[in-house]
């Protein structure tokens, strides 16, 4: 995969995971609405790391807890991400 192609290929995931983190909105932010639609680019970044060694939607939703209750110093229960980590894993490997 070429420079070009991969730049696109990120650009393309990320906004696939920032569309899934603010649909799930777990802090009632409303990114977009009440808060800059950026409001959890971070933690988007973060789980972006990790979603090329998921191997699972169950990984992937447990990574996504990790990254929430550090950055907002929280206990989610992981089972709150498993429907968002596999709506992101189908969508950005549909292309």
């Amino acid at each position: 995969m070429n420079a070009k192609s991969k730049k696109d290929k990120y650009k393309f995931d990320f906004n696939i995971v920032r569309e899934e983190i603010n649909r799930l909105d777990l802090m009632k932010l409303e990114p977009g609405t009440s808060t800059p639609i950026d409001e959890y680019d971070v933690e988007v970044e973060m789980i972006l790391t990790k979603l090329n060694k998921a191997s699972s939607y169950l990984t992937l939703a447990k990574e996504m807890q990790l990254v929430f209750n550090k950055m907002f110093d929280e206990n989610f229960n992981g089972k709150i991400f498993y429907n968002c980590a596999k709506r992101i894993i189908e969508r950005t490997q549909k292309r």
